[in-house]
């Protein structure tokens, strides 16, 4: 299935009006309170991303101990959790 058609399919599943990615080709939706970016790769594959938290960037054993999930892939699937600069704490896949 083509992003675009990918994307058609999920706002109508979802209640929501068309919608169609950016001239970077992503597509950002947002429900429940939180917001989900969907980009095309390539035309092979669709990477999500969300927003999941923000941590304190001083608090390296928290930081430690959830990213140390990325290292069992066999309980998180195929997710990683990733931290910026600021402290935002994002769930991509």
């Amino acid at each position: 299935m083509r992003f675009q058609d990918l994307i058609r399919q999920l706002a109508r599943e979802l209640g929501l009006p068309a919608l169609s990615p950016d001239a970077d080709g992503i597509c950002a939706i947002r429900f429940d309170g939180l917001s989900f970016c969907l980009r095309d790769v390539e035309g092979r594959a669709v990477w999500l991303s969300c927003w999941v938290g923000r941590l304190d960037t001083r608090d390296l054993c928290t930081q430690e101990r959830l990213l140390a999930g990325n290292l069992m892939p066999e309980l998180a699937g195929i997710g990683t959790l990733g931290m910026d600069a600021t402290g935002d704490v994002y769930l991509s896949g």
